[in-house]
């Protein structure tokens, strides 16, 4: 399955009170790497949130249904990181992205985790199945 790398510096709005990074922002970080990995498949959202393949518009989208993050070692202000991002499970209507968040020489794990997204209908707003069109760009 496709697998996508992102680059983040962390910010100082990134940081708690301690100057570790706020265990939000990982899940935010996997989130932006995997909308990266969509975006360079040719997968983009519309500003209404909505997916489009190219120019032809699907009425779906992406909602996180779940999501999960163990911290294993801190970052902290001015750190850089690397967010590798791959779809681990496929189901009708569900993917799963897995994530590893390492230093960019990769000899330090800093977290491990994932996200859960369900496919939603932009019209009636209930779960619908991933179009064939966004599957064929992601796997």
């Amino acid at each position: 399955m496709r697998e996508h790398t992102s680059h983040f510096r962390v910010g100082f709005g990134d940081t708690d009170s301690t100057g570790r990074v706020y265990f939000p922002v990982y899940v935010r970080w996997i989130d932006e790497a995997f909308i990266e990995m969509l975006r360079l498949a040719g997968v983009t959202f519309k500003p209404d949130g909505g997916l489009r393949v190219d120019d032809e518009t699907l009425g779906v989208t992406f909602v996180i249904g779940e999501y999960s993050c163990r911290i294993e070692s801190p970052s902290t202000y001015d750190d850089q990181i690397l967010v590798r991002v791959h779809v681990e499970e496929v189901r009708k209507k569900v993917l799963r992205v897995e994530a590893l968040i390492s230093t960019p020489a990769q000899d330090l794990i800093l977290a491990k985790g994932g996200i859960t997204y369900v496919c939603v209908d932009m019209s009636s707003g209930k779960s619908a199945e991933i179009p064939d069109k966004i599957l064929s760009r992601i796997l």
